[in-house]
This record gives structure tokens, sequence and C-alpha cells, in this order.
């Protein structure tokens, strides 16, 4: 999913309680200015308008005050706009998808429109039959057609613009809509309102990078935050590029978390300077008040963060991102991750992201089937992107009939991303499930290179070395796991049980079992270890 800027303004909406909120969110986060006590903190001009401001893909328009206006948008890029006093059956409807690469609309129109005659005619549209005719359209050269539904008549405009597609279809007896066309426009160089206007830094990040960020793969991210801080250096005065930043650093570490690489190293003081001082600049932004929340979140003031949340869903009930925040938000809490995250996807339901952390919840809850279905939708659009891979791979693994398929997905994973650690610890276990401890033994090195304290792994290497008859570097790995986590039960009882037999160690053995019932003092195993320490004068 992309990271625009979509806004909903009621332009000259006085909304006190709103007012009051957004002052006490800075407040909290120490975001506001100092106001001057003669004049109010927020000042609203005169209802007249309603207006829609995408950065990307980029559209500007205003709609009579009395329209109901509803902004829906998928992780491909795709914004939906609807507008009218009744959105059953609203005046105008744009479509904007993104597209491979730029059409030519002299070569390729006519092709176009009969695409889109035939998806309007299987709506129960008639079609016009005036040929379909050239004009301009917000300075833009656009097709367009004619055609009548339930007794309305319509124009279905086409625009290509850079990698965009833009379809809008205008009721043309509908009062209002004439000068909402006038009002158009599709190119960021025409003259905006000063509020729109500190929205034109995020253009210094590429599209493709904004929809990067909801892919939730690991290894997307680096570049993305690469250029988002460089876009933040050129325009420190700009808050969306700042608040994105805030945004992608904060899905790189849930993204990190659920494929199982490594985790950031990130700044949560810096971060949320940034995301206190972009709210402070764009209080109203359903943008920036969601990147607060995520930094206070970061920086481990739940209560705080929740109110910048709430308010972001408040100022933009329909953006798929404000609640996708509150799964970062409520964290090992799956069930309600799967809440928020259904009601995500139900929003936008091709949206990568919020299949990935459905998938995900449902996995934390053992219902791996769901979760499978999810994490094999996503493969289908991104073959390649890890955190799919790794979900897949963590329910096929644990299946006699599809452990190869798990194998190999995970090797793929490695070739694409060898930082990794979580996949190449369940392919390690992969390979020692088939009796291959050596290549296990090979995989948890490289993994304990990157990080030479992880308790598991080092576990798990007692174990492969075991496996080959390596006794004492056996011990030696499960001494190390021990002192990596003095916490961890199941070093102590592998070091004991090594110590009992093959090494004959009464004494190493008597201490590391009294230990562990320390630690597991009831179940099977520490039914074993007595039965042992009663036989061996423990």
């Amino acid at each position: 999913m992309p990271a625009p800027r979509i806004s909903l303004k009621n332009i000259g909406v006085n909304n006190g309680l709103g007012e009051l909120l957004v002052f006490l969110v800075c407040l909290i986060a120490g975001a506001c200015a100092p106001v001057n006590q003669e004049q109010p903190a927020f000042q609203v001009p005169t209802p007249q308008v309603k207006e829609v401001h995408s950065q990307v893909p980029y559209i500007q328009i205003r709609f009579p005050n009395r329209f109901q206006v509803r902004t829906l948008r998928s992780d491909d890029g795709s914004l939906h706009i609807t507008a009218g006093t009744n959105l059953s059956a609203p005046s105008v409807v744009i479509n904007i998808r993104p597209l491979a690469q730029p059409l030519d609309m002299d070569k390729l129109g006519e092709a176009l429109v009969r695409v889109e005659k035939q998806n309007l005619v299987q709506k129960g549209a008639l079609i016009d039959s005036t040929p379909p005719r050239k004009t301009m359209l917000a300075g833009q050269v656009a097709i367009y057609f004619r055609f009548t539904k339930q007794g309305h008549p319509y124009l279905r405009y086409l625009v290509v613009r850079r990698k965009h597609l833009y379809a809008l279809t205008v009721q043309q007896d509908a009062p209002g809509v004439a000068q909402s066309l006038n009002d158009l426009s599709l190119t960021p160089e025409a003259p905006l309102r000063a509020e729109a206007r500190a929205v034109s830094g995020v253009g210094q990040v590429s599209e493709d990078a904004q929809r990067a960020i909801w892919s939730l793969d690991p290894r997307v991210y680096p570049q993305v935050l690469a250029q988002l801080r460089q876009a933040v250096r050129a325009k420190s005065n700009v808050p969306f590029s700042a608040a994105l930043l805030v945004e992608a650093s904060a899905w790189y570490r849930q993204a990190a978390a659920m494929q199982g690489s490594l985790p950031p190293a990130l700044n949560t003081h810096e971060l949320l300077t940034l995301a206190s001082k972009a709210a402070r600049q764009a209080p109203r932004s359903a943008d920036t008040q969601r990147a607060l929340g995520l930094a206070l979140t970061l920086s481990g003031k739940p209560a705080n963060a929740e109110i910048s949340l709430k308010l972001a869903v408040g100022l933009q009930k329909n953006d798929v991102r404000n609640y996708l925040a509150y799964v970062i938000w409520y964290g090992r809490d799956a069930k309600k991750r799967e809440e928020v995250a259904r009601k995500a996807l139900a929003l936008s339901p091709e949206s990568v992201a919020a299949q990935l952390v459905l998938a995900q919840a449902l996995y934390d809850q053992k219902n791996n089937p769901q979760a499978l279905l999810l994490f094999e939708k996503v493969l289908r659009s991104q073959p390649e992107n890890t955190t799919a891979l790794a979900g897949t791979a963590r329910i096929e693994m644990d299946n006699a009939q599809t452990q190869r398929k798990a194998q190999q997905r995970l090797i793929k994973i490695l070739e694409l991303d060898p930082r990794a650690v979580g996949p190449r610890f369940n392919l390690a276990i992969l390979y020692r499930r088939n009796r291959e401890p050596a290549l296990a033994q090979e995989q948890l090195h490289d993994l304990l290179s990157l990080t030479p304290k992880d308790c598991s792994a080092l576990n798990l290497l007692g174990l492969c070395l075991s496996d080959q008859q390596k006794y004492s570097e056996a011990a030696q790995a499960f001494r190390a796991a021990i002192k990596a986590d003095p916490k961890a039960a199941r070093a102590y009882f592998n070091l004991g049980a090594l110590c009992a037999q093959p090494l004959d160690d009464p004494a190493c053995a008597r201490q590391a079992f009294q230990q562990f019932l320390q630690l597991e003092p009831q179940g099977r195993r520490a039914d074993h270890v007595r039965s042992w320490l009663a036989s061996n004068g423990g």
C-alpha cells in the first residue's frame, strides 16, 4: 500500500470537540507551539466546500458541503473517491489505478474505452451511441463518453497521467458537479491552498517506495527509509514526509518481527520528536496523528498513543492505515489484532498488509488453516514477499507431507535476505528433523555470527553436535545457551542429560538437573529428572 496523504476536510466546520482533542494530543506529546491568547488555537473559515487531496496518486478536488464524501484505497496504489448527497447513488465517482507503464492514449485510448464500456454494460448502464471524444480536463488530455444509468445521464472521463489511469464518472444533472470539475487539479504544479501546499515534500519519495512500505517485507525498508530521510532533510518544514518516516520505521520493526529478521535499531526519541513536530504543523491530518500514535507506542506510552490513534480514525474513518496502526499498538494481544485486521481488510480486501497482519494474528492463535490461506494469497500477488514465505513455511514445517516445501521456501528467503535469522533457525530445525545435523550446524553457525547470544540457536546447536557424537562441543553449546539465558530450562535439561550419559559426569548432571527443576518443577521431563536424581544420590 502506498502512503500518500489523503485528507478529507470540511473547510470551515468548527468542531469544538475535535479542536480540543487535537490540542490535548499535541499537549501530551509536547507538540504544541505557544498560542496567542488573544486568538483561538485553531481558526476555521466559514463552511463552504469539502475537499479531497491526495499526494500520491495526485488529485485535489472540492465538492459542495452538502455532499457526503468517502475515500478508499488499496495497497496497490488504487484510490477510490465517491461523492454525492446519497452515496448509494453518487454524483461523482473517481477511480485512480496504477499502471505498469504510461499508456499512449492516441494508440490505446479506443481500446481502453471499449473495456470501460463493457464494464459499465455489465453493471446495467446504457451506452450512448455517440463516439468517444477528446477534451481538456484539469489541464490534461481526456477521452470521454456518455452513458445512462437508472434514468440519469453520466459522463465518463479517462485521463492518463504518468503511471496512473484516472477514471472520473460524473452525473450531468447533479447540482454542483460542474463546479467540482472546475476545481479539479491533477498536477501538483497547479496553485494549491496553503494548507495543501505543505504536503509537497512527500513527492520526493517515489511511489514505488511508498507502496513498498505496505508489503511488510523487511528487505525493502532500508532503501525506503533512506529516501524518506532525504526528503525530511530537504524540506524539514514539511510534516508529511516526517510522518511517513515515522510510520515506515514502525512498520519496519513490525515486519522484521513477523518475518523473523533482525529487528532494526530505532531511535525512538528522534521518531517521537519528528512525529510531535509534524502533529504541531498539521494537527488535523490523520497522517500526522497516526504517526504520533505510532511514535508514542514505540516509546512505551500506550495511553497517550491511543488518543492520537483514535483521533486519526476520527479524521479519516475509511483510511485502512489508521486501523493497521492499531495492530502495532495492541502488541501481543492476538485477538485484538485479529479484530482490527479484519476491519482493515473489510476496507481494503486486496491489502497485502491487512492480509499479513491478519494471518499473523490467526497463526498466533493457532488457527493455522485460515492463516495459511492468507499467506498463500499474498504469495500469489507477491511471490517473493519474505514475510509471507516465512509465515507459510512455519505452518508447512509442522506437517510431514509439506516439510519439503517449507524447506524450499526457507532457502528462498535466505537467498533473498541472508539476515533473516528466524527462517534460518527454522531451516536448521528441518535439517535436524531430516537427520542432517551437519547441515543444521552450518545454518546455526551463520545465525550465531549475526546473533551470538541467541539462546535458542545455541541450544539447538548443542543438540546437532550431540547428534554427531561431538559431546564435549555440545556441552559447551548448552552452557553458552545457559549463559545467554539463565532461565532457559531446556538448556539445563539437555546439559544434564548429556552429562548423565554419554559424558558420564554425575556431578555435572546433578547440578544441571537441580537447576532445571527450579525452573520447570512440573511435567514429564521433571518426573524423569526426579527419578534420575533419586537413583543417583540427588
